[in-house]
């Protein structure tokens, strides 16, 4: 089960966590974690000492642990804390399990092998995705894309929308720009992850998994050369055997390739300049060192100088190959300074907000909201993470975790270095029980089961997966288990990718760092790392009753997906208004935490009183039931999601409907008052400038409706400066706030 487990987080979509879709995962864990403590792993029942690697995620998941747990007590989207928090109680109980079972060599190298394969697998997948799957939903969504584009553009919809919608497209302003842009203009492979660029740094140590098996282990031998110096012939005895029987085990070399190549051939697809240059800064120098470094005249045989040549004209074959088809191109590399500029901005407003709260953070997961505030005009994504993993920690889990983060990596760095002297290559690459790899194998095929939705990547996955697996287990070919070296290795490319490249708070990041910090642990105990079991005690029963109640906690809390989207469709097929009004207000009860249903809520009623009939105008009438029910609604979402300055525009947007429909001079000044506290959260946001100056001229406020206009008018300068189509007023909107602009203005 654990196996299956650790590989169930590759093949479930990232994005899903904050959403709480997996925590039913994070309660097995904390369930699974309970048990280890009656109910050792291994057979001859050690307790290992508290070491500093225990300590370091001690610190990681507490500090995050304890940010939550403010947003809970003190305010804010206590829905998203209080799910990430479970899932980072569901990382510390994955990394109570496996610091236990990498030691049993059978365990490590089902988990190691099985991890490989998933690998290989979704390298596949994104291959099927570049060349097969985005070409095929570009050609089938494209016209649907055109025909909303020409309805827009003529003032009125089209029935493409609902088919959009239903498809998972977001359908309003700056996203569906951002999302058809994306389909169109690019064929990036993103796996079961949001962005590609998150892919590319699991590939990138996946690449360092499988490379450095082979690169690092005459670097051991070399060690063991120079340990034994005293006795050149016993050394050579002793180093000979573990070099033949690494490179030139039976069955090795093809799998090698082919899992190389497809890494390799992914990675390049995904255009990750992050991940492709921490392959080369931290692979290339610790292979440098290794090799040159070490006192091995015969380090550099001709064996290693082939394959370092190989690799290199292999790569550049790839990128040739690929650049020919038009799957890479020259902006790769002429935009990587473009790229730069923007996450100077990003990192430049995240430590704004870290200087106001500098020792606790800003708070588990209310990064996204609170960045608007203080976005840079030249930005232009509204960004969830700060795209740096020293940022992203401070942020989100204060100076706890980011000391707990900062000493993973110094423990990567210093097991990795004093492997390199001591550590001799697995003697148990093959020893898997094969139940163990079936079980992973099995994990694609979990994930639909669990999930309840099908998934065409799980069919790409499922069946790769399976198919290498059994070949595995059939003896056909041979999947070598990753050294201790290569494991460090791993950890520190990922972490170098993440110094700009966000995804750090992704669960299944975090499983794979832990994964490669337990990597480096050796799977012989030695005397002074174990004592004996301790008896029951107090402390156990305790962890025990925690965990467990941790895991119902997690349990009972509702996945809120299923019913709103259940509501969606009763829109869509055209039910009754009471009973889509019934489906919602079930949904906004069942989670007092959660704004969206409480939003989808305010948008169907106010859907509901635009459909209804005018009021007179001049007239000044008391605010129409059903309007009164979804700004009602909405600002329960504004009660559970302070910070988040849509509800505040969407709130606005409508009051100013009801005050152009009604020409209510108090609807008008309401509407303004709401939309001050959008722009308040957002002000670098053309739109909601812009939509504040009309309110504000609708109720006679000329000193705002002017002020609202030039800052409108500016970053909207900035936006066709820096190339931000999606984000650029129209010609109309544009021409009604140059009339309204102060005349002392610069134009």
């Amino acid at each position: 089960m654990c196996v299956c487990a650790l590989n169930l987080r590759w093949f479930i979509p990232a994005e899903d966590t904050a959403d709480g879709a997996t925590l039913w995962l994070a309660a097995y864990w904390c369930a699974a974690a309970a048990m280890a403590t009656w109910f050792p792993f291994a057979h001859d029942a050690i307790a290992r000492r508290w070491t500093r690697a225990d300590a370091a995620v001690a610190l990681l998941v507490g500090g995050h642990v304890l940010s939550g747990v403010l947003v809970l007590l003190l305010g804010g989207n206590r829905h998203t804390a209080a799910t990430l928090l479970a899932e980072w109680l569901g990382i510390g109980a994955v990394w109570s399990i496996i610091r236990e079972i990498v030691r049993v060599p059978g365990f490590r190298a089902a988990i190691w092998q099985s991890t490989l394969l998933a690998l290989t697998a979704i390298a596949f997948l994104g291959c099927w995705q570049h060349w097969i799957e985005l070409p095929s939903m570009a050609h089938r969504l494209g016209p649907k894309f055109d025909a909303i584009r020409s309805a827009r553009a003529s003032g009125g919809t089209s029935s493409a929308e609902q088919e959009l919608a239903r498809e998972g497209v977001p359908l309003n302003e700056p996203d569906f720009t951002l999302f058809e842009k994306r389909l169109r203009d690019s064929r990036e492979p993103f796996g079961f992850f949001a962005l590609a660029n998150t892919l590319g740094g699991f590939l990138a140590a996946g690449l360092m998994l499988i490379l450095g098996n082979q690169l690092c282990t005459a670097g051991s031998a070399s060690a063991v050369i120079v340990e034994l110096n005293a006795d050149n012939s016993k050394a050579k005895a002793l180093a000979e055997p573990v070099v033949h029987k690494n490179f030139e085990q039976r069955g090795t070399f093809w799998p090698t390739v082919l899992g190389t190549t497809a890494l390799i051939v992914c990675l390049l697809l995904t255009k990750s300049r992050t991940a492709l240059l921490s392959v080369f800064l931290v692979g290339a120098l610790v292979c440098f060192l290794r090799t040159v470094g070490t006192r091995l005249r015969l380090s550099l045989t001709r064996r290693r100088i082939g394959m370092a040549a190989g690799g290199l004209v292999t790569a550049a074959v790839f990128l040739a190959v690929l650049a020919r088809s038009g799957s890479w191109d020259r902006e790769v590399l002429t935009e990587a300074a473009k790229s730069l500029s923007y996450r100077v901005f990003y990192w430049t407003g995240t430590a704004a907000l870290i200087a106001e709260h500098p020792i606790l953070g800003g708070g588990l997961g209310q990064f996204r909201n609170n960045y608007l505030r203080v976005k840079a005009p030249a930005a232009s994504e509204e960004i969830a993470d700060p795209h740096n993993f020293v940022l992203d920690v401070w942020y989100n889990g204060g100076l706890l975790a980011i000391a707990g983060a900062l000493w993973v990596v110094a423990t990567l760095m210093i097991t990795t270095g004093k492997s390199s002297k001591t550590e001799t290559v697995p003697s148990h690459s093959n020893s898997a029980d094969t139940r163990l790899l079936l079980a992973g194998a099995a994990a694609p095929w979990s994930a639909f089961l669990m999930s309840g939705y099908w998934d065409d990547r799980l069919l790409v996955v499922g069946l790769a997966l399976l198919v290498v697996t059994l070949l595995v287990v059939l003896g056909w070919i041979t999947v070598s288990t990753p050294s201790r070296t290569a494991c460090g290795l791993a950890g520190l490319v990922l972490f170098t990718h993440l110094l700009g490249a966000g995804g750090i708070g992704y669960t299944a990041v975090m499983q794979f760092l832990l994964l490669c910090l337990a990597g480096t642990f050796s799977t012989v105990v030695t005397e002074d790392e174990a004592t004996p079991l301790p008896k029951p005690a107090v402390w156990p029963r305790f962890g025990l009753f925690l965990a467990m109640t941790i895991a119902v906690l997690m349990l009972w809390r509702p996945d809120q997906r299923g019913s709103i989207a259940a509501a969606d469709q009763l829109v869509t097929r055209g039910a009754s208004a009471e009973t889509i009004r019934s489906a919602y207000t079930r949904a906004m009860h069942a989670d007092q935490w959660d704004p969206t249903p409480c939003s989808r809520l305010a948008e169907f009623e106010f859907q509901q009183w635009q459909a209804g009939p005018s009021p007179v105008n001049g007239e000044d009438p008391e605010m129409p039931p059903r309007l009164h029910a979804a700004v009602i609604a909405l600002g329960e979402a504004i009660r559970r999601d302070p910070a988040n300055g849509h509800w505040f525009f969407r709130w606005g947007a409508m009051l100013q409907t009801w005050a152009e429909r009604s020409k209510s001079p108090l609807a008008a000044k309401l509407a303004v008052d709401s939309l001050e506290h959008a722009v308040s959260r957002y002000p670098t946001n053309a739109q909601w400038q812009a939509t504040l100056s009309d309110a504000a001229a609708v109720a006679g406020m000329a000193a705002i409706a002017e002020k609202a206009a030039e800052a409108a008018l500016v970053q909207d300068d900035v936006n066709q400066r820096f190339g931000h189509g999606e984000r650029i007023l129209t010609a109309d909107v544009r021409s009604r706030l140059e009339r309204r602009r102060p005349a002392a203005s610069p134009r």
